[in-house]
C-alpha cells in the first residue's frame, strides 16, 4: 500500500508521502530495523524519482519504531543514506517520547540533537501539534496549540527559527474545522 501512495503521489505531482515507519510487536529490534530497511530500499527502488517518502517521528506508544532520532539514523544507515528517505517530525510526538521542547532551551538541545544524529537536512516537513498528555508519556494524543503540554514556547522558537523558515508545517490538531483557524492565528501571533 506504501508503494501505491508513492505512485498516486507522483502521478498528483505531491513531492512527500509520510509514513509511520512500523512497528516490533515483540520481535527483535535489530531484525526488524533490517526488514524494515529492506522494504523501504524495495519500495523506493520501484516508485518514481519525484516523490521523497518521510519517516515520521513517533510517540513511542506500543511497539512503534522512530520513537528516538537514533532510531532514524539506523534506518537512514541501512538504506545508504537513500537521497529520497527523508524525515516528518511530529512536535507531539517527539514531546511524549521524552524529548522536552517546552522551553527554549530543551528546543534548542533537541534539535541540536535531532542535527547531530539525524542531519536537518534530512527534516522536510514539520507537524505541528501540542500534546494533550506529558513529557515521554509515549501517548500519541494531540492538542491545540498552547491548549497542552507543551504550551507556546516551543512553537514561538519553531515559527521564528530561520533553519525552519522553508520547511513546511501542517496542523493536525484536533476539531480541524474550527480550531484550524485559531491555530493558525496563534502560530502567525507568535
Amino acid at each position: 500500500s506504501l508503494k501505491g501512495e508513492l505512485l498516486r503521489c507522483s502521478q498528483y505531482g505531491i513531492g512527500f508521502v509520510v509514513s509511520h515507519m512500523g512497528a516490533h510487536k515483540g520481535q527483535d529490534l535489530g531484525d526488524c530495523m533490517l526488514a524494515v530497511a529492506e522494504a523501504t530500499k524495495s519500495i523506493l527502488e520501484d516508485t518514481p524519482a519525484d516523490v521523497m517518502l518521510l519517516m515520521e517521528t513517533t510517540a513511542g506508544q506500543g511497539s512503534s519504531l522512530n520513537d528516538r532520532f537514533e532510531g532514524l539514523a539506523v534506518l537512514l544507515e541501512l538504506c545508504q543514506g537513500h537521497p529520497r528517505l527523508g524525515v516528518c517530525l511530529d512536535t507531539c510526538h517527539v514531546f511524549a517520547a521524552g524529548y522536552d521542547i517546552r522551553t527554549q532551551e530543551g528546543f534548542e538541545k533537541t534539535f541540536a540533537e535531532f542535527e547531530a544524529i539525524v542531519g536537518l537536512d534530512r527534516l522536510k516537513v514539520i507537524h505541528v501539534n501540542d500534546s494533550q498528555k506529558g513529557l515521554g508519556s509515549r501517548v500519541d494524543r494531540h492538542a491545540a496549540i498552547g491548549d497542552g503540554e507543551i504550551g507556546l514556547v516551543a512553537f514561538e522558537c519553531l515559527v521564528n527559527d530561520d533553519r525552519f523558515s522553508r520547511v513546511p508545517m501542517l496542523l493536525e490538531t484536533p476539531d480541524e474545522e474550527i480550531m484550524h483557524e485559531v491555530n493558525l492565528g496563534r502560530l502567525r501571533g507568535l
